[in-house]
């Protein structure tokens, strides 16, 4: 085995031996909302530290727990009492934005029924929708998840139906369901898959290995001498 064959074997064994690995960034939001709520979120720094000259394979972008509240006020005009089913139907998005953008999207819902008294107002009163979850893995398009900075246009938005509130009610005879103050909780989480950087062995590992196989290859030599 001669030192080129050697070398060449010993940058396949440290190219084998190296893995996938992944990083993630993680966080929380708890705040009102009237307009998509802006995230800010690390870029997969390949450039320069821990990091540097890993290949990014895919991206993980999570709603690891999401929820939201407004305050709901129930009207009713009638003269009998009448029971109110509130409901909520909806969901957040966590991602990016605009053309190419990646995102994941959580189902939210909220399904009650409340007794409300003839000629009066329930509420305001706050009501929560169930946690939703989701999680979505991309791995292609992935240039506005690398850099040494932040990823652009990463924003958590509210999705609703119908528009606005997105809180509605039904079951009264005579008045209107009204929302205020809508509340997002969310916890969210970027997850980086990378493969690093193929390590380029040292002169002193390079020597290490042409000794080893000049050993095996006396070794063999000398075998077969002794068996002649």
């Amino acid at each position: 085995m001669n030192k080129k064959m050697i070398a060449m074997a010993s940058i396949l064994a440290l190219a084998g031996m190296v893995q996938a690995a992944t990083v993630s960034y993680e966080n929380t939001v708890s705040q009102s909302y009237s307009t998509p709520i802006s995230v800010t979120v690390q870029q997969f720094n390949n450039i320069s530290g821990a990091y540097a000259g890993a290949t990014l394979n895919s991206v993980t972008l999570s709603l690891v727990s999401a929820k939201e509240s407004a305050n709901v006020t129930i009207q009713n005009n009638d003269n009998v009492a009448d029971d109110v089913e509130v409901y909520f139907s909806g969901a957040l998005k966590f991602g990016t934005t605009g053309t190419g953008g990646k995102s994941t999207t959580a189902g939210l819902s909220f399904d009650d029924t409340y007794s409300v008294a003839a000629n009066s107002v329930w509420g305001p009163t706050k009501l929560t929708t169930g946690v939703g979850t989701a999680s979505q893995e991309f791995d292609s398009g992935l240039n506005s998840f690398i850099g040494t900075g932040n990823v652009g246009n990463m924003k958590i938005s509210l999705l609703v139906t119908p528009p606005y509130s997105g809180w509605g009610g039904a079951g009264y005879l005579d008045g209107s369901t009204g929302a205020s103050g809508n509340t997002i909780d969310a916890s969210w989480k970027v997850t980086y898959d990378y493969t690093p950087e193929v390590p380029v062995p040292e002169p002193a590992s390079m020597a290490l290995f042409g000794v080893g196989g000049l050993v095996v290859a006396l070794r063999r030599r000398y075998g077969k001498n002794k068996k002649a």
